[in-house]
């Protein structure tokens, strides 16, 4: 038996924490709602709304609290345009057309007002009341919230969707729980759709109103998490919870946080001082409930702010981004910066102004076109707690976006004129050959070789009536000859380190872009060698598109000749066009004394793993990489790559000199560290391919004497006679196939591996006994055959129906695509971009593709490796 005052002190401990249950209770409030009447958000036909029938698609920006809806119309409800349905008509407002000023249908209504909560969220539920005609989508405060004869979640809802059924209008209620309102100010958005674009009615009216439900029990649907995140970044704690009311209380290791008492905590920029333990309480009268204590370890943050990048903004600012958020108070102070070019003259530095946690703009004096400038910074420190002041002298080249070809370019042009398929006499040669896009081919006007020019007439080269998306200049000749031919130059100022080269063209409907006699981008031509009469794969409309390209435009300092053949998909020609820009981001122009901002890096890495070598400044054109003080053949570009280091390289030093038609500069070396590998190979897969044959797949290259050594390998399943490994063949490094005996294909075996060494002077082997077990790679091939709909039609939900009929599909080898950049795989089947049956742009494409799986799916694993755009 317990002494009497044990068992005494722990009744008093129930009796006390029942009685501190209900002290809480009362000091959150607990009791409010008890004996408080509804109260109204909205009414029906006396609230506010405002309200935008254009017949515009609004996208999603309408909804957003932040959204600026002053120039919508005013009006109040019901809004309705309506015949018949006298409960409407009694109540209707402010009448809606069917129609917009441009006498199109109005497809999607949008609506907006604002309405006050005086009370805790949380204590209250909503009662909902509505006239809809045909169906509505409902956002609180920016979020969707409820549907009304709208095809369910998670169905996307988009300006032409429309509603799951045809309803007149008739008083609706929904109550709802108030989760997502806020104390105080609140939006509902709404958008009305018809049930089909002949409707001939709209209707829209809502009521919305407070109610205080009687206590009911709470539970937790989603506990809070133990998070470890980075000393200054943003933490959120949630809970999820049913019952109403709830009232929330937040704490940290035991205390309860002041004004925390919602579902979510926040804590916008959190320091090592914020780690701790977290849980939260939610209670009403009947109530209590306790989330788990979770741990929050914000890590102390020991690195040095550092310069990410310098543009400049205008011709007197710099736009500069540091590597993380930087304190308010050495940021923006002026004296922690030098703004210098190359020559030695500081421009006099008037203002900084931090524009977010890690931009900021430096105003100087007026920048001077095609001088080197560099940024040097000190003393500014990040906001960790114990703050990390930036290396001293930072410095970093201001980058300048220069435009090499724009719309003004001077251009010659030769369009053949043809008359007849093939040519005949009198008709102008179509046919030029290869010598025309050469740097030093001579466009000889005065020979009669019909070349033309545009005398730098703005805007795009065009044949037919387009719409083209932009100003038209230089008209061309509708002929008989699919091809046009284009010359022109550019001159880039700058050095090839650190430049980033942005390509945007037109090309309707398709052609071939070559720099220096160098293909360098192909638009919607067949593969292969093209001709003079190749015709385009598809019909394209005109728009202009960008590319991404350094080394693969080709585009060298100073002068380069840039030439186009444009080609047509019809004969004789009805619609062309034909427009280049090129933009440079050009960190470093050749001239002047150099300066070098970034030093090459010491690297330590594994070996037979790649190391690549960099340094950025200001002023180099040409560049020589070292090995331990001797110059390394071929390496003369900005940066130096070794595909795989081999253990001997350690130690190595590495360093880059740059120079320019005046001065040159030497870096200082970066030291390669490289580790011995003593990591043995895995054995990672095993899949039959056959009924003889099985890929093997390792962690790493491996040796090819002990790979392909059939007697480390053994086949067995475990209940009857193992199968005979009869050959071993390594097709790449990591990969072989093993040739077997034909054994079951419904027994499982297993393929256990001995004695295989990787590649390395260690000669790590495998553990012994490393077993898989062997499974069935079924897969489709990239370049497989898929059945494909490009109408531009809707087809609704049934069209991905196992059993559905794609007969009259048509069908074509991945990759499928539309594209003209390069993609990862080869490009087999071209898309159009218009639809086929409706003859306008196509917004959903649609795709099919069986797979046969000869055994059940226990245990069998999809692995989806998508290119997608």
């Amino acid at each position: 038996m317990r002494p009497p005052f044990t068992v005494g002190t722990r009744m008093f401990r129930r009796m006390f924490f029942i009685g501190l249950l209900f002290i809480l209770a009362c000091e959150l409030g607990v009791t409010e709602s008890r004996g408080q009447a509804p109260y109204p958000l909205l009414t029906m036909t006396n609230s506010q709304w405002r309200y935008e029938f254009s017949g515009s698609n609004l996208g999603t920006a309408w909804r957003a609290t932040d959204y600026n809806d002053s120039a919508w119309a005013s009006g109040r409800g019901v809004f309705a345009l309506e015949t018949d349905n006298q409960l409407v008509l009694q109540q209707t407002n402010t009448i809606m057309p069917l129609f917009n000023t441009n006498n199109e249908r109005i497809t999607t209504y949008y609506f907006r007002t604002h309405f006050l909560l005086t009370n805790n969220p949380f204590t209250v539920s909503l009662i909902f009341t509505n006239l809809v005609d045909d169906g509505m989508v409902l956002y609180l405060n920016g979020v969707e919230w409820q549907r009304v004869n709208m095809p369910p979640a998670p169905a996307p809802i988009t300006y032409l969707t429309t509603t799951t059924a045809a309803i007149e209008a008739a008083y609706n209620t929904i109550t709802m729980p108030g989760d997502l309102l806020q104390k105080g100010d609140n939006l509902l958005a709404v958008e009305v759709h018809n049930v089909n674009a002949t409707s001939s009615d709209i209707v829209f009216g809502a009521a919305l109103t407070a109610t205080f439900p009687n206590p009911s029990s709470i539970t937790i649907t989603n506990d809070v998490v133990s998070q470890s995140v980075p000393e200054a970044t943003r933490v959120t704690f949630s809970v999820g919870a049913t019952g109403l009311p709830r009232y929330y209380q937040w704490f940290k290791n035991g205390q309860p946080i002041p004004d925390a008492a919602g579902p979510k905590y926040v804590i916008p920029v959190a320091y090592v001082t914020d780690s701790g333990t977290y849980w939260v309480t939610i209670s009403n009268a009947v109530s209590i409930v306790q989330s788990a204590h979770v741990d929050l370890t914000v890590i102390g943050d020991t690195n040095r702010p550092t310069l990410i990048s310098a543009e400049q903004f205008s011709s007197n600012q710099v736009l500069l981004t540091f590597s993380e958020a930087v304190e308010t108070a050495t940021a923006t102070n002026v004296l922690n910066y030098l703004v210098t070019n190359t020559m030695g003259g500081l421009l006099p530095i008037s203002g900084v102004t931090l524009q977010n946690g890690t931009n900021l703009l430096i105003t100087t004096d007026p920048m001077t076109p095609g001088f080197n400038y560099v940024v040097v910074a000190n003393g500014v420190r990040d906001v960790a707690l114990q703050p990390n002041s930036i290396a001293p002298n930072s410095m970093i080249p201001v980058a300048v976006t220069v435009e090499l070809l724009n719309e003004f370019n001077f251009y010659y042009f030769y369009n053949p004129f043809v008359t007849s398929d093939p040519p005949g006499p009198g008709d102008d040669n179509p046919d030029l050959g290869t010598s025309w896009r050469e740097v030093d081919y001579a466009v000889n006007q005065a020979r009669n070789d019909f070349w033309g020019d545009n005398e730098f007439e703005r805007g795009i080269f065009y044949e037919g009536s387009g719409p083209f998306p932009g100003e038209t200049g230089t008209a061309l000749s509708s002929s008989k000859a699919p091809v046009v031919y284009f010359r022109t130059a550019a001159y880039f100022p700058g050095s090839l380190l650190g430049t980033r080269f942005t390509l945007e063209h037109l090309m309707e409907d398709g052609g071939l872009l070559y720099n220096n006699g160098q293909e360098v981008l192909r638009v919607n031509m067949p593969a292969g060698v093209s001709a003079w009469n190749t015709r385009a794969s598809t019909g394209l409309l005109p728009q202009w598109k960008t590319v991404l390209g350094d080394a693969a435009l080709n585009i060298q300092p100073g002068w380069n000749t840039i030439c186009a053949e444009l080609h047509s998909l019809s004969i004789p020609q009805t619609n062309m066009a034909f427009a280049l820009r090129l933009k440079a981001r050009v960190t470093s122009f050749p001239t002047g004394p150099l300066i070098i901002t970034s030093q090459p890096s010491d690297q330590t890495i594994l070996e037979g793993t790649p190391a690549t070598f960099s340094f950025m400044a200001a002023g180099p054109q040409w560049f020589q990489w070292y090995l331990n003080g001797s110059p390394i053949s071929g390496a003369t570009n900005p940066t130096y790559s070794i595909p795989a280091v081999p253990i001997g390289m350690s130690g190595a030093q590495f360093s880059v000199m740059a120079w320019n038609n005046t001065s040159s500069l030497m870096s200082s070396n970066a030291v390669l560290t490289v580790l011995k590998d003593f990591n043995p190979p895995l054995l990672q897969s095993a899949f039959a391919v056959s009924s003889n044959q099985i890929v093997v797949s390792f962690s790493k290259t491996v040796d090819p004497v002990s790979a392909t050594n059939t007697g480390n390998y053994f086949l067995t399943n475990g209940i009857g006679p193992s199968l005979l490994v009869q050959g071993a063949t390594l097709t790449n490094g990591t990969n072989l196939i093993l040739v077997v005996a034909s054994g079951s294909g419904t027994k499982p075996y297993v393929l256990v591996v001995n004695n295989v060494k990787d590649t390395t002077p260690q000669e790590n082997i495998i553990q012994p006994g490393s077993a898989v077990t062997v499974g069935l790679n079924i897969g489709i091939p990239i370049e497989s055959v898929w059945k494909y709909n490009v109408s531009g039609t809707d087809l609704g939900t049934t069209w991905k129906g196992v059993a559905y009929d794609d007969g009259s599909w048509n069908a074509g080898a991945g990759l499928l695509y539309h594209e003209d950049a390069a993609l990862p795989a080869a490009k087999s089947t071209e898309l159009p971009l218009v639809g086929t049956s409706s003859g306008s742009p196509i917004v959903t494409y649609y795709f099919r593709q069986h797979l046969a799986l000869p055994t059940g799916s226990t245990n069998a694993v999809m692995s989806l490796r998508h290119v997608i755009d």
